[in-house]
């Protein structure tokens, strides 16, 4: 995985054009809101989810009632499939802007 985002980089950073691969952007950028939310779930998983939220929210001085339920292996794959399909949309329709931008 690590070494798939080190070759998207180095292909990005080492372009001749200005044009970039559309779909290397949407891998990129659906592997780090993949991992981000993996790591999210890994922290409810193992019951530190709800110390950090109250901790942050407390620092940003919110008062919330937000709570944390317990945690779900399908709720986690399914929240780790998303948000990488969604970051990967998101990544392509932007290397589509990006090139267009790039004709233009």
């Amino acid at each position: 995985m690590w070494r798939r985002v080190r070759e998207v980089w180095y292909h990005i950073a080492h372009m001749k054009h200005n044009s970039v691969s559309a779909n290397m952007i949407g891998v990129a950028l659906g592997g780090l809101l993949g991992l981000l939310h993996l790591g999210w779930a890994t922290l409810v998983a193992i019951g530190l989810a709800q110390p950090l939220l109250d901790t942050f929210t407390q620092l940003h001085m919110i008062q919330s009632d937000v709570v944390i339920t317990a945690f779900s292996v399908n709720h986690a794959i399914g929240l780790v499939l998303v948000a990488s399909g969604i970051g990967y949309v998101l990544g392509y329709l932007f290397g589509l802007v990006w090139n267009s931008a790039q004709k233009a």
